[in-house]
């Protein structure tokens, strides 16, 4: 939710639901330990740099402040629990750098791209209808929080390893090829389903038609968690003979720290511009003529004739301070 994988949502919903899917995350833990003066002090300075991560307009910095909450909850339990936490907030972790690499290096988008379309090309061969996906319909937001997840979780569980990996791999795979699969039928769906003949009328047709296949992705959430909640059902955990998780020698080995650490630096040495931008004072100088017109764009006149409309550029530019 917090990189916007899940499909088009408004940016303040998105947000919303992602503190929401916290705030669930944080209440239905069993917390082992006393509501202490110290205790609220940490936990209201973690949520309010939390939240403020979550109100920034770049998708990284949720998603950063994400894996920030997850590994806040791994450092304050042990054992199993802690191997849980820690293995989801790894996978967010990642995810932020993925997210940031995709978004920043145009190999990384290519690659992406190429291989969404090649997963889409696979699950339209299964399915005999032609799936035509990039890297966001694809899901592979999915495959690389999965990937790691499983990764961190089959770290901590007992030898032999090889087969819980297959199977695991195995799994996480056939999820994502049975999404696509799913995906693929759309078109069918929506033929089955009349689209509403007064759009402005509020029907469950219309919202059909309007979540479909914009919102399609939510299904690929449900399948991964199905699989991450397997995954962690059915483990065998090491752990030592009081129930906790093996020590750590070094600081510098502990994964805790290198998340929490990686959680609040990402976002500062990309995104961090110490400055205000604005236009204040600033006179923009556009040629009126060519092939274009000044008038604002009206409801219900769009279309090929309606391009080219430049009325409302001045209109955004003041806002920004400027003078067109």
């Amino acid at each position: 939710m917090a990189a916007g994988s899940v499909g088009l949502w408004a940016h303040p919903l998105q947000r919303a639901l992602t503190l929401g899917l916290l705030a669930a995350a944080v209440l239905v833990l069993p917390f082992p330990f006393k509501w202490t003066k110290s205790f609220l002090l940490g936990a209201g300075a973690a949520a309010v740099i939390a939240a403020s991560m979550m109100a920034s307009s770049l998708p990284v910095v949720n998603v950063s402040g994400t894996a920030f909450v997850l590994v806040l909850l791994a450092l304050r339990f042990s054992g199993r629990d802690r191997s849980v936490l820690l293995s989801a907030a790894t996978g967010v972790a990642v995810l932020a750098l993925y997210r940031t690499a995709y978004t920043t290096i145009p190999l990384v988008w290519m690659a992406a791209d190429w291989l969404g379309q090649g997963l889409g090309r696979l699950a339209g061969l299964l399915s005999a209808r032609r799936l035509n996906v990039g890297a966001t319909f694809a899901g592979l937001d999915y495959l690389v929080v999965m990937l790691a997840l499983s990764g961190t979780w089959i770290a901590a569980t007992t030898r032999p390893r090889r087969w819980r990996a297959i199977y695991a791999l195995g799994a996480i795979l056939a999820g994502q090829l049975l999404y696509l699969i799913l995906l693929s039928y759309v078109p069918d769906l929506l033929a089955l389903v009349p689209r509403p003949a007064a759009p402005e009328k509020w029907s469950w047709a219309g919202l059909f038609h309007k979540a479909v296949p914009w919102n399609v992705p939510v299904l690929a959430v449900a399948i991964h968690a199905l699989i991450a909640g397997a995954l962690f059902r059915w483990s065998a955990w090491m752990l030592q003979s009081d129930g906790s998780a093996p020590r750590v020698k070094s600081a510098i080995r502990n994964p805790q720290s290198a998340i929490l650490l990686a959680a609040l630096l990402l976002p500062v040495v990309t995104s961090l511009y110490p400055a205000s931008p604005g236009l204040q004072g600033k006179k923009i100088v556009f040629y009126e003529k060519g092939f274009l017109n000044w008038l604002k764009p009206t409801y219900d006149s769009y279309g090929r004739l309606g391009s080219g409309m430049y009325g409302m550029l001045p209109v955004y530019l003041e806002s920004l301070g400027a003078r067109a």
